[in-house]
C-alpha cells in the first residue's frame, strides 16, 4: 500500500510539474507577444513613443536612442567612419515620408565623423493600416568611443492604445525646417542665400561622393549671402544636385536652425576664364621672364611694318608650344604626378637644356656664331620659320612666370575636362601673342615707329649679357635640384660647347676643328667621372641677415595655428625657377620696412618651396584654386577663412593685407 501511495504521489508531482512548465511557456510566450517599448543595454538604451496625427491611422513615431557619457552614435551620413541607424518595420505598418534625423554635430577625432553625443531621437510618420496586428520595428545602431559596439533591438507595440505618448519636445528647431535658404554649388565652393537673421554654422552632405566630410571654409559672408569653400574629392563639379543639411544660428538667440537644401550645380562661365587667361597671357609679356628675349621681340616688332605676316608665324609658334606643354602636363598628371604651371623647371634635364639654350643664345647675340634664327632670313618661307621659332622660344622662357589673372584661370582649368583645359591654354597663348597679330590690324600710323639701324647691332650684343645672367640663374636652380656634382658637369659641358664653337671658327683643318674638342671633352670626362661616382649632392643652408626666418611648409591647419598664436601666418608658395617669385622676394620680403613690420607683429613666415616636385604643395595649391606660382596666402587669427594676395606684390600691398 505504501508503495502504491508513493508511486501515485510521484505521478501527481510529475503531472503538476509538466503543467507548471506548460504554464511557464505560455506566460513567457505571452510576454513575448506583449508590448516591449524599451530595451536597455550596458552603454545604450532604446525606446519608442508616438502621437496620432490628423489622418486616421497615421502616427508620428519617435525612436529614442540614448548613450552613456562620452559615447556617441551616428547621423545618416556618418562621415569617414561609423554607420547610420537602420530600421526595419513590420508588415502591419507602412512608413510615410522621410525618416527625420535631428541636427547632428561633428565628433572630435582624427577622422571626420558626424553624429550625436548622448543619443538622438528619430522621427518617422507611419500608417498603421492593420491595427489588429502589433507594430514591430527592428533597430540596428552603432555606439562608439575608443572602440565601437553594434547593437540590435526589436520593439513591439501590441495595439495603438499601448503606444506610449511622445512628450512635447522642448527644442523643435533641432530638426530640419524650411528656412527659405537657396544654394548654388560649383566645383569647389557653394554660395548660400539665406534670411538676414541667420548666421552660417556648418554644412553636412548627405553623401561624400563629390566632397569630403571636412568642415567647409568660410570665404565671404554678408547679411544674406555666404560663400563657402569645399574640399572636392573629384576633379569636376557634380552634374546632379547635391543634397546637404545646412546649419545656421539665430543672431539674437544663438539657437541652431537647419534645413535640407538641394545644392544645384552652378556652371561656371568658360568664356569668363578664357578672358582671364587671355589678359593673363597679355600681361605675361611684361613679366621679367621674357626680358632675356627682348631683342627677339623688338626685332619682330620692327619687321611688322615690312612683313605683317610675321605676326601669324609667331602666333602659331606660341599656340603650338602652349598646346605641347598642355598635352605633356595632362599626360604627366594622368600618370599620377602632382604638377602645375612651370612643371618642366622641376626636371634637371629640362633645366640643363634651358641653361645650354640661353648660353647658346648669348653667344649668338654677341656674334660668335649664327643660329637658325639668323640663317632663316633669306626667303619669305624661311623668315616665317624664324618667326615661328621665336614664338616657341618666347613660351619656353616665359613659362616660369605667372602673370595677374593667370593663377585663377589655370587653377580653374586644372579641374576641368581636357577640352576645357585646352581652350584655357589656347586663350592664354593668344593673349601672349596678341601684340604681334593685333598690331598689324591697326592703321600704319598707329604701329610702333621702330626703325632698324646700327643701334640694333649694339643692342643685340648688349642683350647677350642678360642671357648669360639668365643662364647663371638657371644654373643656380639646377644646383638646388640636382646637387653640386651634376652642376659641375653642366658647367664643364658649357665650357666644352664654347671650346667647340671657338675651334670651328679658329681652325680650317679637320683635326683642329674636331680633334681638339674631342680630346678636351675626353679629358673633362676622365676628370669628372670619379667625382660623379664618389661625391653626393648636399643640401645648402643659406644664412640670412633678415629680421625674420622662413619656416618650412607642412601639412597642418594654419588657420588653427594663427588662432593659437594670436598672430598672423603668411605662406609664400615659391620656387627657385620662378623669376617673379625671386623678384617679389628681393623687392618686398627683403624690404627693411616689411621686415620690421613682420617682426613687430609676430607674423609667422612660412615658405612652401616648389623648386622640386612636391605632392603636398601641388595639392594645397589646387585647394586654393591655383595651378602655378607665386601664390601668397594670409591667415589672420579669429578669421574664418584665408586671404589670397595678387601675384605681383609690393611692400605697401603686403603690409596693407594684414
Amino acid at each position: 500500500m505504501a508503495y502504491f501511495f508513493t508511486m501515485k504521489r510521484l505521478w501527481i508531482n510529475h503531472r503538476l510539474g509538466g503543467l507548471f512548465a506548460l504554464l511557464l511557456i505560455l506566460v513567457i510566450d505571452s510576454v513575448g507577444l506583449a508590448s516591449t517599448t524599451q530595451q536597455k543595454f550596458d552603454r545604450t538604451a532604446v525606446s519608442i513613443s508616438g502621437s496620432s496625427t490628423l489622418t486616421p491611422g497615421e502616427y508620428q513615431i519617435a525612436l529614442h536612442i540614448t548613450t552613456i557619457d562620452e559615447w556617441h552614435t551616428y547621423w545618416v551620413n556618418p562621415g569617414d567612419s561609423g554607420a547610420p541607424t537602420e530600421l526595419s518595420w513590420s508588415d502591419s505598418v507602412r512608413p510615410e515620408g522621410p525618416l527625420l534625423y535631428p541636427t547632428p554635430e561633428r565628433i572630435p577625432g582624427v577622422l571626420q565623423t558626424i553624429g550625436y553625443h548622448h543619443g538622438l531621437t528619430l522621427k518617422q510618420n507611419i500608417l498603421w493600416h492593420q491595427p489588429t496586428k502589433p507594430l514591430q520595428v527592428e533597430i540596428d545602431w552603432l555606439v562608439c568611443k575608443e572602440a565601437c559596439y553594434p547593437y540590435s533591438a526589436r520593439l513591439v507595440v501590441d495595439s495603438p492604445e499601448q503606444l506610449p505618448v511622445t512628450e512635447t519636445p522642448q527644442n523643435p528647431e533641432t530638426y530640419p525646417q524650411n528656412l527659405k535658404v537657396k544654394a548654388l554649388i560649383s566645383e569647389k565652393d557653394v554660395t548660400l542665400h539665406h534670411p538676414d537673421h541667420l548666421v552660417f554654422s556648418d554644412l553636412f552632405f548627405l553623401s561624400n561622393q563629390h566632397f569630403s566630410n571636412a568642415p567647409p571654409e568660410l570665404i565671404k559672408a554678408n547679411a544674406s549671402r555666404t560663400q563657402l569653400g569645399l574640399d572636392a574629392q573629384s576633379s569636376s563639379a557634380p552634374d546632379q544636385p547635391e543634397k546637404a543639411l545646412v546649419v545656421f544660428r539665430d543672431k539674437s538667440t544663438s539657437i541652431p536652425h537647419s534645413q535640407w537644401v538641394l545644392l544645384k550645380p552652378q556652371t561656371p562661365s568658360v568664356l569668363w576664364f578664357m578672358l582671364l587667361a587671355f589678359f593673363g597671357g597679355l600681361l605675361l609679356n611684361l613679366m621679367p621672364c621674357v626680358f632675356p628675349v627682348l631683342f627677339l621681340k623688338i626685332q619682330a616688332l620692327v619687321q611688322l611694318d615690312e612683313r605683317p605676316s610675321n605676326g601669324i608665324a609667331y602666333t602659331l609658334g606660341v599656340c603650338l608650344t602652349f598646346f605641347a606643354l598642355n598635352v605633356l602636363l595632362l599626360a604627366l598628371t594622368a600618370s599620377g604626378q602632382a604638377l602645375g604651371w612651370g612643371f618642366q623647371f622641376q626636371s634637371p634635364a629640362a633645366l640643363a637644356f634651358m641653361v645650354v639654350l640661353f648660353f647658346l643664345l648669348a653667344l649668338y647675340m654677341y656674334g660668335y656664331f649664327d643660329l637658325p634664327l639668323a640663317w632663316l632670313q633669306n626667303s619669305a618661307a624661311q623668315k616665317s620659320r624664324g618667326d615661328f621659332l621665336t614664338g616657341v622660344l618666347a613660351v619656353f622662357v616665359a613659362s616660369p612666370c605667372t602673370a595677374p589673372f593667370m593663377g585663377a584661370a589655370l587653377g580653374y582649368a586644372s579641374l576641368q575636362p581636357v577640352i576645357i583645359q585646352i581652350l584655357i591654354f589656347q586663350a592664354l597663348a593668344l593673349g601672349f601673342a596678341s601684340p604681334f597679330y593685333l598690331l598689324p590690324l591697326l592703321p600704319k600710323n598707329y604701329l610702333p615707329k621702330i626703325r632698324p639701324g646700327a643701334w640694333m647691332e649694339h643692342f643685340k650684343k648688349f642683350m647677350a649679357f642678360p642671357l648669360l645672367f639668365t643662364a647663371l640663374w638657371l644654373t643656380s636652380v639646377f644646383l638646388q635640384v640636382s646637387g653640386e656634382t651634376q652642376t659641375l658637369a653642366l658647367l664643364a659641358g658649357l665650357i666644352w660647347i664654347f671650346l667647340f664653337i671657338w675651334s670651328q671658327k679658329s681652325f680650317q683643318s679637320l683635326l683642329g676643328r674636331w680633334g681638339l674638342p674631342l680630346v678636351c671633352g675626353f679629358a673633362v670626362y676622365l676628370f669628372m667621372a670619379p667625382q660623379m661616382t664618389s661625391r653626393q649632392s648636399a643640401d645648402r643652408s643659406k644664412g640670412s641677415d633678415r629680421l625674420y626666418s622662413w619656416q618650412t611648409f607642412e601639412d597642418k591647419d594654419y588657420q588653427a595655428l594663427a588662432n593659437q598664436r594670436q598672430a598672423p601666418v603668411f605662406i609664400n608658395f615659391t620656387a627657385a625657377w620662378c623669376l617673379s617669385c625671386q623678384v617679389n622676394d628681393r623687392l618686398t620680403f627683403a624690404d627693411p620696412q616689411v621686415q620690421k613690420y613682420i617682426k613687430d607683429n609676430n607674423i609667422l613666415m612660412v615658405k612652401a618651396d616648389w623648386t622640386k616636385p612636391d605632392e603636398l604643395i601641388a595639392k594645397t595649391l589646387k585647394r586654393f584654386g591655383r595651378n602655378g606660382i607665386p601664390v601668397y596666402v594670409v591667415y589672420q587669427p579669429k578669421e574664418s577663412s584665408y586671404k589670397l594676395l595678387p601675384e605681383v606684390i609690393t611692400p605697401r600691398l603686403f603690409i596693407d593685407s594684414f
